[in-house]
């Protein structure tokens, strides 16, 4: 088979001649077969079992199935997610190809997210609805910049970034602002210019022997001090923003996500066109960028 101008939709990287390929058993779509192996199945198995006359597209065009219209309506498939009760809907949760979420296809959405769809999907149905479901998101509460910035909401991340500079600004303020501290540092550096990583490490415990000029400094440190109102304050705005965050992560990755689906309306994409779009608009960044950004927001909190 030719793969020029056809594409992985897991990885969204062109297929080359010397690539291995691989092609799903049920639907046919077409993967990487590294792609395949990390994601664990197909991309397209939520459609698998449905009664839909699905014909699987594989151009650059298309990102995942173009569904055809049926006859009759095919039943409709539920999606397995329990909410233990916490929701006014008694019924399983309906996902199909004529499923909407604020007036636009489902499946739209479940290209963007690409991961966690079953986390989102029934929240976005249920929202959609007025009906309410466990809206709390951890993750975002816990490094909302880390997890804004994963999720491509790179408005909302650069906001708390700047925020977080503020707080850092107003407290390196004091710290830079002492004289004794500043001069220890200095004294420090012309002689041994590793200082900070030897400090490091007799502050974690380790048998290191400093200096006088090093001893001074840790003492000129424990010397700095902070105003109450400044380290007070800045804690309370950073457990702000993660609560905000908690609560309001999944209705504003919403938003965005549906913003894009309109963007890629406005644009004048339709079908395969516009599930291109959005697939290559959304999804998510390389986990490890997530991972090291969330380590200093820990860190830093």
């Amino acid at each position: 088979m030719d793969f020029k101008n056809y594409f992985c939709p897991v990885c969204g990287e062109d297929f080359n001649e010397e690539d291995d390929v691989v092609f799903c058993p049920e639907c046919g779509t077409p993967h990487h077969r590294s792609c395949w192996v990390k994601n664990g199945k197909c991309i397209n198995e939520n459609l698998h079992n449905s009664n839909d006359n699905i014909e699987v597209t594989y151009t650059k065009s298309a990102v995942t199935e173009t569904v055809s219209e049926s006859a009759e309506k095919a039943p409709e498939s539920p999606i397995d997610v329990d909410f233990s009760g916490q929701t006014q809907n008694p019924q399983p949760i309906e996902l199909n190809s004529d499923t909407l979420i604020n007036g636009k296809r489902a499946y739209l959405y479940e290209i963007a997210i690409r991961k966690n769809q079953k986390y989102y999907i029934p929240r976005f149905i249920l929202a959609d609805k007025g009906m309410k479901a466990p809206s709390w998101n951890f993750v975002a509460f816990l490094v909302p910049m880390a997890w804004t910035l994963y999720r491509k909401m790179y408005k909302i991340s650069a906001i708390i970034f700047a925020i977080y500079i503020a707080i850092f600004s107003v407290t390196s303020y004091f710290v830079l602002s002492n004289d004794a501290y500043i001069e220890a540092s200095l004294a420090c550096m012309e002689e041994d210019p590793e200082f900070l990583s030897k400090i490091a490490l007799y502050e974690s415990g380790e048998d290191v022997k400093l200096t006088q000029k090093q001893q001074q400094l840790i003492k000129a440190t424990e010397g700095i001090q902070i105003p109450g109102y400044v380290s007070t304050g800045s804690m309370i705005i950073l457990y702000v923003i993660r609560f905000l965050m908690g609560v309001n992560g999944n209705r504003l990755y919403l938003k965005k996500l549906t913003k894009s689906i309109e963007n890629g309306e406005n644009k004048g994409f339709t079908s395969d066109g516009l599930k291109s779009y959005v697939y290559k608009k959304n999804g998510t960044l390389p986990i490890i960028i997530a991972v090291f950004v969330g380590l200093f927001e820990w860190f830093l909190v």
